[in-house]
């Protein structure tokens, strides 16, 4: 008799199966039938075979299934090390995907998770070599949660850091953002705050000056311009328009044309000239980037703003008219297509004579 010895209790055995191979092994060597004895603490059959002429060896049966799997073990093993060596970038992404704290930071900081950003990022810092691109892309995230990060933001800490960026790494894209981000942080104040709007308003054109191409140095430009504008002063609106004129001289490009001919616009509604306000809005409108992938970013806000003032302020009929129509035809469902119908019906009215302006 041969007794098969006791397996793993975590791994499982076709009963039926098992019995029914036995069988007719048993009946090919002219042996009795097996008996099947369950073991209750045992999750397999402890099988006891009684042999005739021929002998069911299960221990020779396991011990050949043992061989096997080592073998195919070493294979994949085998396998495994050669396509690391053929192929070091496959398991070097792999290895820098798990540990991609800049990324990581970067999710949570969008998700408001600020703590856990911030963990992410000094994690980045301690991985990355001093001096390094990602040491200063992980210093710049940390400053970043400090500021932004709400209620408890800790701007002396993000100064510090954004400071250390400007002298450690002064030519790097990161610096003259944060050279932007130190200005910013006397700009945006908490309520009941007033910030010193003529020392910004200079601070900004000094950046612009320094940077005059670089998209920080860009938005600098746009900042004081804006600052300027907050007085409502005449003299002021017309120093912007001088400066946002200049600007768009050298720099055509409508992703940096729209946000100056918003300006422009305002400081033409200051100076109390609607017909050049309406040409600004109209050459927004004609810059203005879309993102499909944003269902609260339409036109309909700017569609009525060109409709009522090409109506109201400019008396442009045609133009009102233009406009209330792609507004009725865009936007059926929006709650001011009642106004936008009677403008129409009283449009129609001035263009046969029936009513004066």
């Amino acid at each position: 008799m041969v007794r098969s010895p006791r397996r793993d209790a975590t791994k499982t055995l076709d009963f039926q199966q098992a019995d029914e191979n036995i069988k007719n092994a048993s009946r090919n060597q002219g042996g009795s039938l097996p008996k099947i004895r369950h073991d209750p603490l045992l999750a397999v059959p402890e099988v006891e075979i009684l042999c005739g002429s021929g002998d069911y060896d299960i221990q020779a049966m396991m011990k050949k299934s043992n061989i096997i799997l080592l073998v195919s073990a070493l294979v994949v093993a085998v396998l495994t090390a050669a396509s690391i060596n053929l192929f070091p970038g496959k398991a070097g992404a792999v290895e820098s995907a798990s540990t991609d704290f800049l990324s990581l930071g970067w999710k949570r900081f969008r998700m408001a998770e600020y703590s856990t950003a911030e963990k992410e990022f000094e994690r980045a810092r301690l991985a990355a070599k001093p001096g390094s691109k990602e040491m200063t892309k992980a210093l710049y995230g940390l400053s970043i949660v400090n500021w932004l990060r709400t209620p408890d933001s800790n701007k002396p800490k993000a100064k510090e850091i954004f400071e250390r960026i400007i002298k450690e790494d002064p030519a790097d894209d990161l610096a003259v953002w944060s050279k932007l981000a130190l200005v910013r942080m006397r700009h945006v104040v908490p309520v009941g705050e007033t910030p010193d709007y003529p020392a910004l308003c200079v601070d900004y054109e000094k950046l612009f000056a320094a940077h005059p191409d670089h998209p920080a140095g860009m938005e600098a430009f746009a900042y004081a311009q804006e600052v300027r504008l907050i007085s409502f002063k005449p003299e002021d609106a017309q120093a912007a328009v001088a400066a946002l004129r200049g600007f768009l001289d050298k720099n055509p490009d409508p992703r940096f044309a729209c946000w100056a001919w918003e300006l422009l616009s305002r400081a033409h509604k200051i100076l109390g000239d609607g017909d050049e306000q309406l040409k600004d809005k109209l050459m927004l409108l004609k810059t203005k980037e879309m993102d499909p992938t944003n269902p609260r970013m339409n036109n309909s806000f700017l569609f009525w703003e060109i409709a009522t003032l090409a109506q109201f302020e400019v008396g442009d009929l045609a133009t009102a008219k233009e406009y209330y129509l792609k507004f009725r035809n865009e936007y059926p469902r929006d709650m001011r297509n009642f106004a936008v119908r009677r403008a129409l019906e009283k449009i129609e009215k001035i263009e046969n004579g029936e009513e004066g302006l």
